[in-house]
């Protein structure tokens, strides 16, 4: 029984709560105010009965809390699990092929990729790979990266928390985001864009798309509850911003019949010495 049910029919049997406690009113068969379970607890002891329910209620708490973790990004991994390879199927993986070609111009041979969120691997870590850049993907999700190994043979994917990136400062030579970091609670969105500066080297690019709109829930998604967090458009440039990038493109984008908010950006290159 969902923890809440749970509760509001332990109130329903025991009566209300007041500030000294569970209420002492008894049962009152034959009035339909409590359920069937208690019609027969005329002269029940109420202190007793409190402290049974509220064990009865601790335990069934517990239990729900461990099968709803109240971390959104537990919920998220969840549900990729179970939907991956039905989204991978469905999607028009190929939609934004002219914005990754654009930001892989950009980039040297041999460059340094980090794809946060990677998903199946398609399709920026799979793009990149034939590019020839040396492409590391991470992904909370286990099913999304043993699909990425797949796709992308050449690939390295790791599961990581983009919250918690585990890499040396100045490292990667480019970062794309895509997709990937309206599943993470906004609250983090900072902290994030701030790592990825972090793991940068300088002179190196950030790509990355939000949603266009400021929003945060839960929905239904391929049939599996799925979060989303967004700021909105200029809140995300400002944190964007803030951790030190030089804004090079930001705008919304249409593919594939979705609208994307998109930054491109890089991290300042090192001063000239002679």
């Amino acid at each position: 029984m969902h923890a809440i049910t749970y509760a509001r029919w332990l109130i329903y049997c025991v009566g209300p709560v007041n500030s000294r406690g569970w209420s002492p009113e008894p049962c009152n068969p034959g009035t339909g105010r409590y359920p069937r379970a208690c019609m027969d607890k005329k002269h029940s002891n109420i202190s007793e009965k409190s402290a049974e329910v509220i064990e009865a209620f601790r335990k069934t708490y517990d239990i729900f809390q461990a099968s709803y973790p109240m971390d959104e990004t537990k919920i998220v991994a969840k549900s990729w699990n179970k939907i991956g390879a039905s989204y991978h199927a469905a999607r028009n993986l190929n939609k934004i092929d002219d914005i990754l070609e654009d930001f892989a111009s950009k980039l040297h041979t041999g460059a340094k990729i980090l794809d946060a969120g990677s998903g199946s691997g398609v399709p920026a870590s799979r793009f990149m790979d034939q590019k020839g850049f040396d492409v590391t993907g991470i992904d909370v999700s286990t099913t999304m990266l043993e699909m990425a190994r797949r796709n992308v043979p050449g690939g390295h994917f790791l599961r990581m928390d983009m919250r918690k990136l585990e890499f040396p400062a100045s490292h990667f030579d480019g970062i794309t985001c895509l997709f990937a970091l309206f599943h993470v609670a906004r609250k983090y969105h900072d902290d994030v864009v701030k790592q990825f500066y972090q793991v940068l080297k300088p002179g190196g690019l950030l790509l990355l798309n939000t949603g266009i709109s400021g929003s945060e829930g839960f929905s239904r998604f391929f049939g599996e509850q799925m979060f989303w967090s967004n700021y909105p458009p200029r809140k995300t440039l400002e944190i964007v911003r803030s951790a030190g990038f030089i804004i090079e493109f930001e705008g919304n984008l249409r593919r594939g019949g979705e609208i994307q908010y998109w930054i491109k950006a890089r991290k300042p290159p090192l001063p000239y010495q002679d």
